[in-house]
């Protein structure tokens, strides 16, 4: 699917589990008020070889949830643009979420990006504006090259069970000649917001621990976030 506008719709595009590999590109989706798109997989669909579904390129605004995942063994959601809501992954092997700009806009979404019981990566994302810019839960993926900014609760919220790279290492390719495969986050002026109904976790902190842990740093690679 490429190359289409959808307007005003519950859920702009949706996949029943089963569907197979299916690659959304450069699509606009407008004020699809549950969900921009939504994939849903059988437990472990996908291949675990390339190409995995791919989310490339598209434009998502005035939806309670931008993107969401489930239930797949890879997932590629890379150069993806979100207005008032973010992306959730839940129960992916593999889920490579690179170079999305995600704005939460004037009503913030719950996270900019969200991943439950899912690896992979988280790179290159621009996130504000969101309640946390990453939150986690029961996941473990590296975390590099991020700018998780002005976001009201924290810049990263980690959840119980969750272990993820932020140690520092670089790698050449797209979408920049070098980038941090994990480490080199940019966090910075997030937990200042306000919310009538606030949770008792928003006490101004950068990154949020919750009966979790973190690799940061190690004895010749020191912290670098």
């Amino acid at each position: 699917l490429s190359y289409c506008d959808v307007k005003n719709a519950q859920t702009g595009v949706k996949a029943e589990p089963g569907s197979g590999i299916i690659n959304i590109l450069n699509v606009n989706l407008t004020n699809c008020s549950q969900t921009g798109i939504a994939l849903l997989g059988l437990q472990g669909d996908g291949p675990l070889t390339p190409p995995p579904p791919t989310i490339y390129n598209c434009n998502i605004t005035g939806s309670s949830t931008g993107i969401s995942v489930a239930n797949y063994n890879e997932i590629l959601v890379t150069g993806n643009h979100l207005t008032n809501g973010g992306i959730s992954i839940l129960s992916v092997t593999s889920a490579f979420i690179q170079a999305n700009i995600i704005d939460g806009g004037s009503v913030p979404p719950f996270a900019g990006i969200f991943m439950d019981n899912s690896g992979g990566y988280i790179r290159c994302n621009f996130v504000n504006n969101c309640l946390n810019g990453i939150r986690l839960a029961n996941s473990s993926p590296d975390v590099g090259s991020n700018y998780l900014e002005h976001n009201l609760y924290h810049g990263v919220y980690i959840g119980s069970g969750s272990i993820p790279n932020m140690i520092g290492r670089l790698i050449s390719g797209p979408p920049y000649t070098w980038y941090g495969a994990s480490g080199f986050n940019r966090i910075i002026e997030n937990g200042m917001g306000e919310v009538i109904g606030e949770p008792s976790d928003n006490d101004g902190s950068e990154i949020y621990f919750s009966s979790s842990s973190a690799l940061l740093g190690e004895e010749k690679r020191p912290g670098c976030n």
